[in-house]
């Protein structure tokens, strides 16, 4: 075997050793969590034949009895206490609760999903005087709750006639003192709007402060989860709206929303007291949009962080899929979608699997983040798994759904997952920026390089010659002479960028070198005029210069007689205007654009270098305009400071 080979072995084994610790490390997690909410509700007080004995119950010492197991049922009947006591009203079956009465037979019928029944418990060896309390989640979908005879609890309005029932989901906290050490718990229940009726979650009974306490944590549970996904949803929505390109920011928040809207119609119900007027309809609504909409959602996440492992296929299925459900949950009456529970949770069901099973593939192909988002999937798959038992009452355990907590933790590790990509991406940026940076850097060496090579040998030594000449008959002029050359040469080097702005004077004093060597050598005819007004402007360096060399070589030098040249910089409120301007025979004016492009470098010495400058460093570009009397006028504008409005108007001189 190779030595490659081997080590190939070695990093595939890793990866196995890696994944299965994932597994068994979240599954341990899981088993224990979901074993502790399961023993919660593991009474040492069993419900048998309708009736619940207290007389080893140890009251504060003791723990909150579940009250699940065999209560007496009333089929289509409100059954009072008086029925109860003085009728002898005898119950239609002995059923297992919390279940859906759906599920009920009496007389091998199977029982509607609307209808009304009364539920009964009969509660022996209670201390008398001793204050008791019950928690009582919703039922579907109104009910009201007697102590004996004495009525204790409304949700609703509890109808034997469809037309005058009325549905509604409260939780509610129902403090009694019994009478003696017996007492009957009496819940009539109707129901003619959900899919399903009947008692569906636990009721829960203990002492006042037992159940305070309880309806307390509950409570602080939702508040805790609402302030975390309040605020990294909106920590992530702000910044989405700063860097939009990044949409996994934005499916986040959104995620983050549906954990929210989830938590206010579970638990405590607090949508109740934000939106008293959503009622049962806003909320099973809301319900089934969220059951829905949120594997499609999780689907473009899991898309935008493994787009080689989740296909955009596959999440535009779900995305449709979530959009059709939406269409009949806001389109059908609640009766008609709520029948169809069970496919949306083998629905959330499957897609949960299969993006498990795809982000498992890329932790196989070692992807940046896998990891942690299997293990963020799994808490999700096995808070969903569940609350899907526990909704249909395959398992009894715990004071409250469990989907909303593997969000939490979902959400707070993608988090993690979604600002380490940030923050990488961000590096991923600085360093492209500097390698910009660099790239432009040596692209402005380039350019210095190329205008200092304007510099060229042919006028070094026409220079010399003009200044070797003048030497015979004036050396006083000679020596005037050199001094200008030294100061041309040093302002053409003396500066390392071009990106370096330099006071107005200093360009215009090699602007003047310049001109008094050319003078030197053309003599009469090449003539100069300078118009400058005194500003405090700063400009790139070698901005003006080749614009005068250009006048002198290409306009002035081609005609026998010379000409002039005027070099002037005016002030015009917040604009300056620094130009050149000669009396030569200027050029075809289709060949401004090709010059100014640098399409065409025929007639320019770094024309196309000076506006690519003016464009970076003051968003303005030269103008090249052909005068009337003839010659050529090729000038910039530069904002100073403020709002003033540019002045086009003619330049006298």
């Amino acid at each position: 075997m190779k030595f490659s080979d081997a080590v190939k072995m070695t990093g595939e084994k890793k990866k196995i050793l890696k994944i299965v610790t994932i597994f068994l490390a979240t599954g341990l997690t899981l088993f224990l969590i979901f074993l502790f909410f399961a023993n919660i509700s593991r009474s040492s007080q069993p419900l048998s034949r309708g009736t619940l004995d207290l007389k080893n119950w140890k009251g504060e010492q003791g723990e909150i009895i579940p009250l699940n197991g065999e209560w007496n049922f009333y089929w289509n009947r409100l059954v009072s206490y008086d029925d109860i006591t003085k009728k002898a009203a005898v119950p239609d079956v002995t059923v297992n609760a919390p279940e859906v009465w759906n599920s009920y037979h009496i007389e091998n019928q199977k029982l509607s999903g609307f209808g009304c029944g009364t539920y009964r418990l009969k509660v022996t060896g209670a201390v008398k005087g001793e204050r008791l309390a019950l928690w009582v989640p919703t039922f579907s979908t109104a009910y009201r709750l007697y102590i004996d005879g004495s009525l204790a609890a409304v949700n609703g309005n509890v109808s034997a006639q469809k037309s005058q029932g009325v549905a509604q989901y409260k939780p509610q906290m129902v403090e009694f003192t019994p009478e003696s050490s017996e007492f009957n718990i009496i819940i009539q229940v109707s129901n003619y709007t959900y899919a399903r009726g009947g008692m569906w979650y636990t009721l829960y009974l203990g002492t006042s402060g037992q159940i305070y306490d309880l309806e307390k944590n509950i409570t602080k549970r939702d508040f805790f989860l609402l302030g975390g996904f309040l605020l990294m949803g909106f920590v992530f929505l702000s910044i989405w709206m700063l860097r939009k390109t990044e949409t996994g920011n934005l499916i986040f928040a959104v995620l983050c929303f549906f954990a929210i809207c989830r938590t206010l119609i579970y638990g405590t119900y607090f949508i109740n007291s934000i939106f008293p007027a959503s009622g049962i309809e806003g909320i099973v609504r809301i319900d089934y949009l969220l059951l829905t909409g949120f594997p499609g959602m999780l689907s473009l996440l899991m898309t935008n962080l493994f787009r080689n492992e989740v296909r955009a296929k596959a999440a535009r299925l779900f995305v449709a899929y979530g959009a059709v459900s939406a269409l009949i949950v806001l389109c059908t009456p609640i009766f008609f979608f709520t029948q169809l529970t069970y496919f949306v949770e083998a629905a959330d069901f499957l897609i949960m699997v299969y993006l498990v099973e795809r982000i498992f593939v890329a932790v196989l192909h070692d992807r940046a983040d896998a990891s942690t988002t299997l293990a963020s999937l799994i808490f999700v798959l096995a808070g969903v798994t569940y609350d899907i038992l526990f909704q249909n009452n395959a398992i009894q355990g715990g004071y409250f759904e469990m989907a909303p907590v593997g969000f939490f933790i979902m959400l707070t590790l993608e988090a993690f997952v979604l600002a380490r990509r940030f923050v990488a991406e961000r590096q991923r940026n600085e360093e492209m920026l500097e390698a910009l940076r660099l790239s432009t850097q040596r692209e402005q060496n380039a350019q210095l390089k190329f205008l200092k090579s304007q510099i060229r040998p042919h006028f070094v030594h026409n220079c010399l010659n003009t200044i070797i000449s003048v030497s015979r008959d004036d050396m006083d002029q000679a020596r005037d002479l050199l001094i200008e050359f030294s100061n041309y040469l040093r302002g053409c080097f003396d500066f390392k960028n071009l990106d370096d702005v330099i006071p107005i004077e200093n360009e215009l004093e090699l602007v003047r070198s310049y001109m008094i060597l050319e003078q030197a050598r053309f003599g009469d005819r090449l003539r100069v005029e300078y118009d400058i007004d005194e500003t405090s402007l700063m400009v790139p360096p070698l901005i003006l210069q080749p614009l005068v060399e250009n006048a002198v070589i290409h306009g002035i030098r081609p005609k026998p007689e010379g000409g002039k040249i005027l070099i002037y910089v005016k002030c015009r409120g917040t604009i300056t205007r620094l130009g050149v301007m000669d009396d030569g025979c200027g050029f075809p004016k289709e060949r401004i654009g090709r010059i100014l492009s640098g399409t065409e470098t025929s007639r320019g010495v770094g024309i196309d270098n000076i506006n690519q400058r003016l464009k970076k460093l003051f968003g303005s570009s030269l103008q090249i305009h052909n005068l009337e009397s003839g010659g050529v006028d090729v000038f910039m504008e530069i904002q100073m400071n403020g709002d003033g409005e540019n002045d086009t108007g003619s330049l006298g001189g």
